[in-house]
């Protein structure tokens, strides 16, 4: 190992980070950021350049090559008839492709962070009547949020 690697930023993080596949943006984005950080982010961008690096973060710059947008939605998933929807939108004549895979990722958060407001809005005192005008959602949904919490 190269002595300049001693001092990278990167050293005490988990070296996934750098690697992480096209379904995890936030990852990658977190590794440019420590990247930036780098005391040695010069020589890593060196080294990587001379040693053909073509996968993963390395000096704060993504080297793998992009998923054609053919073939995989913008987080990464591939498009196929499983993962596919079409849907047209009013005025649209054209229909657009909906990935499952994002929809699905998508709605579980919105539940998560939905489930949350629930139970501050619980803890703040008022009723599910309350909870439910607030957040726009039905009676029997706030119930449904409070007992999954």
């Amino acid at each position: 190992m190269t002595a300049w690697r001693d001092r990278a930023a990167c050293l005490d993080h988990d070296p996934e980070l750098w690697f992480a596949d096209s379904r995890r943006p936030l990852d990658r984005e977190r590794a440019k950021q420590i990247c930036l950080s780098c005391p040695v982010i010069a020589q890593c961008g060196q080294w990587a350049t001379e040693s053909g690096q073509q996968h993963g973060i390395w000096a704060a710059t993504d080297r793998t090559p992009p998923a054609s947008p053919d073939t995989h939605c913008k987080n990464g998933h591939e498009w196929t008839e499983a993962t596919t929807y079409w849907n047209r939108q009013p005025g649209n004549r054209k229909p657009t492709r909906t990935c499952r895979m994002c929809r699905l990722e998508n709605d579980r958060e919105r539940r998560i962070e939905r489930a949350g407001r629930v139970t501050e809005l619980a803890r703040l005192g008022l009723s599910n009547s309350e909870i439910a005008d607030r957040l726009r959602i039905s009676m029997r949904h706030v119930n449904r949020l409070k007992a999954s919490a």
